[in-house]
């Protein structure tokens, strides 16, 4: 229920309301709505406007004609509504004003517009009603045990707990997985990913899950890291294999080894002795032409001796000694070059490739050694033949190297392909290996986490998540169909015009307008069970309607809504505004017991608020119930300049039907005063005129004879008391008017 309408700001005439500043009782206490709510106020006061405000709560929204207005409404249980949330609170609020007329009447304002049909529930829907009934309590409320609503709330209720559980467990799974996804990815020297997530983690594990996974070994695994240690080299340059002296240097030892020559005239003693000849050819090439006497013994060198020594040793055999130095020159260079045939930088290789590069170093060195070797005996045999120039000798048995050089040539051009093509693949390599390791930290992983059993556990709550899922959507299913169901049934109960009938049955009583009524028609379209209204005057579409017949219509038209199928049966708050407006004062009263018998007395209106600037009609509001006091509420609204506000009701309007009965009170108060106690003489100095107003109304009812004047009629009332109506007849000229004697206003009055 309403307790005020706490503020408003910006509101046509409301410039800034404050409810408990301006509205409080005699004691100063800010006053509240009531059950009954009365607010009078004079035209333009804002009375319109503040039904406005109330109608927000109807329809949702405000004119918006007011520009930037603020309000808020104050409610009974201590919650407020504010302009901005009109749309959302649980109140049942029905407005009576002009624009509800305006909206739902608009044949007012223009002939060719309809009035609003609406639907009232009909009186011959027995057995749809009592199906409606049956299916309306098989769906219940959540608080209804063994309703539809009460199971969707028992199976949300479940649902959401198993929807929990399995969040619980999928997400203390997911959060070990987001740990291992961002510890790999922070291992960028061994992963190089920095992007790697629980997304990615997922594909991982379905590949080391999967029957065709095999986990590398441990020699699998360094191998690996080894790649990724691999850092890309150069590539190597293809290189013309080293060329051996071999064939040639063996071709001119055979010769020279196996060359045949004789002396001229041959010294045997030399022939005879290898050393001697030797010591003998280079005592020759020694002192031939330099001593004539032997440097060893001091003796004098024969003149014939370089003649018989020529002989001997004649240009043959002295070519062949030159050929043979010269073979043995070649050889020794031979030998020089041999230690760096087949040489390469190991690391220009990669590591993957350390094994075979170092066979292959080894087979080198095997080879150049024996290389070297055959090259030697190559020499030696060169110098046993320079020893004894005249002695042919056999070529030793020496295996020919060039096979195995070749060998070596090809394995290393190999090697340095793959080292090559290595480079070429190694990022991809690098990729693979990374690939297989992580792949094999994950599945440590799993193992170590038991994610196999942790998985299934959170596929069985998801399996239950879902069971209670599907019960949920079928417990709701079963309350659509309800629904769905009870929206039929109630289709079934609509009928317009039943809509047209309840408002012709206020607009035709005895004291309404009994030649006015309300048709439903069948709309244009003919739609099923569609109608619109319009208003006949003795069968015929009326026209011209009086503004009076306007306000009738108007209100039964409101009045009839009240029943109509989306309010019926429902808690109501009432406002009506001036509903008597533009009445003559039998339909005045007609309207206020249609108030009174429909709405005031409904056990539906939780709460009512009549505005209205109608004085006769007034009168008739103060006979609502409730008759306590202490549940009704007088309001005035009035407005000074360009500002309303709302005030509690004055006394003398409050508490007085009529002058009449105000007079009395005052008369009978100065009659039964306590003149000791009197402290305020106003009532005694007011006392003549309002004896002379009083009994002027009394006595015009008691002797409406026209003719007959007022002092007459005093002493017609007052019959063979002469004395005291000359006292009334004093009262009413003497003390209520000077009359001459003017003295009197200058001498101590006594009016008791």
């Amino acid at each position: 229920m309403l307790a005020s309408i706490a503020k408003i700001k910006n509101l046509a005439v409301f410039q800034d309301f404050d409810w408990d500043r301006s509205v409080k009782d005699s004691d100063n206490t800010p006053l509240r709505f009531k059950k009954l709510n009365v607010i009078f106020g004079r035209n333009y006061s804002g009375k319109t406007t503040l039904s406005r405000i109330l109608r927000s709560l109807e329809t949702g929204t405000i004119s918006d004609k007011y520009g930037a207005p603020e309000y808020a409404i104050a409610l009974q249980d201590g919650s407020t509504i504010v302009h901005t949330s009109v749309t959302n609170h649980p109140l049942v609020v029905r407005v009576f004003n002009e624009d509800f007329v305006r909206e739902n009447l608009a044949v007012f304002h223009n002939e060719d517009d309809n009035i609003a049909a609406f639907a009232v529930l009909g009186e011959d829907n027995a057995d749809v009603v009592d199906a409606l009934s049956k299916k309306e309590r098989e769906l219940g409320s959540e608080g209804t045990p063994g309703s539809l609503h009460a199971a969707v709330a028992m199976r949300q209720k479940a649902m959401l707990s198993a929807r929990s559980a399995h969040e619980r467990a999928q997400h203390s799974l997911e959060n070990l997985l987001i740990g291992k996804a961002k510890e790999i990815k922070n291992n960028t020297t061994r992963y190089e990913d920095v992007n790697y997530t629980i997304r990615k983690i997922r594909p991982d594990i379905e590949k080391v899950l999967a029957d065709t996974y095999v986990c590398p070994t441990k020699a699998d695994v360094l191998a690996h890291e080894q790649v990724l240690n691999e850092r890309s080299k150069p590539e190597i340059p293809e290189t013309t294999p080293p060329a051996l002296a071999w064939d040639t240097l063996l071709a001119q030892a055979t010769d020279l080894l196996g060359r045949t020559i004789k002396p001229t005239v041959p010294l045997q003693t030399l022939l005879d002795d290898v050393l001697l000849q030797e010591w003998v050819r280079q005592g020759k090439m020694l002192h031939e032409g330099k001593r004539i006497t032997c440097g060893f013994c001091g003796n004098a060198l024969p003149a014939d001796l370089w003649d018989r020594l020529d002989k001997h040793f004649s240009e043959e055999s002295e070519a062949l000694r030159v050929a043979l130095q010269n073979l043995m020159k070649s050889i020794d260079e031979e030998i020089s070059k041999a230690s760096s045939l087949l040489q390469f930088d190991s690391k220009s290789f990669y590591d993957a490739f350390a094994d075979q590069v170092e066979d292959l170093k080894k087979n080198a060195r095997a080879f150049i050694a024996d290389y070297v070797r055959s090259l030697k005996r190559l020499r030696e045999s060169a110098e046993q033949r320079l020893a004894s120039i005249f002695s042919p000798i056999p070529l030793p048995d020496i295996s020919a190297p060039q096979s195995s050089h070749n060998e070596i040539c090809k394995a290393y051009e190999t090697l340095r392909s793959k080292n090559n093509a290595f480079t070429k693949s190694l990022s991809k390599r690098q990729s693979t290996s990374r690939r297989v390791l992580r792949q094999a930290e994950v599945s440590s992983f799993l193992a170590t986490i038991d994610y196999v059993n942790k998985q299934k556990e959170v596929n069985r709550l998801e399996n239950a998540m879902k069971a209670k899922e599907g019960e949920f959507a079928d417990a709701k299913q079963a309350v659509a169909d309800a629904e769905r169901v009870i929206a039929e049934l109630r289709s079934k109960l609509r009928d317009e015009r039943n809509g047209a009938e309840k408002v012709n049955q206020y607009l035709n009583h005895d004291f309404g307008h009994r030649s006015l009524r309300l048709e439903a028609i069948p709309a244009d379209d003919d739609t099923e069970g569609q109608y619109r209204f319009e208003i006949r005057r003795d069968a015929k579409i009326a026209h011209h309607l009086s503004e009076g017949e306007r306000s009738l219509i108007a209100f039964c038209y409101f009045l009839a809504r009240l029943d109509d199928t989306d309010t019926s049966g429902k808690p109501l708050i009432v406002w009506i505004d001036d509903p008597a407006s533009n009445l003559d004062d039998n339909h005045a009263f007609f309207v206020y017991s249609l108030i009174r018998t429909h709405i005031a007395e409904s056990p539906r209106c939780q709460q009512l608020i009549i505005s209205t600037h109608n004085l006769s009609f007034l009168k008739y509001l103060y006979r609502l119930p409730p008759a306590k006091e202490k549940q009704r509420c007088f309001l005035l609204v009035e407005r000074k300049g360009n500002s309303s506000s709302i005030v509690a009701m004055p006394e003398y309007l409050k508490h007085y039907v009529t002058e009449f009965h105000h007079l009395f009170q005052q008369i009978y108060r100065c009659a039964t005063a306590d003149l000791s106690a009197i402290t305020d003489a106003n009532d005694f100095y007011h006392f003549p005129n309002n004896v002379r107003r009083f009994l002027e109304m009394y006595l015009v009812f008691k002797y409406p004879d026209q003719g007959e004047g007022h002092t007459d009629k005093i002493r017609r009332f007052f019959g063979q008391d002469a004395v005291t109506a000359t006292v009334a007849d004093r009262v009413n000229n003497e003390i209520l008017h000077v009359l001459g004697l003017f003295e009197r206003v200058s001498l101590p009055m006594d009016p008791p």
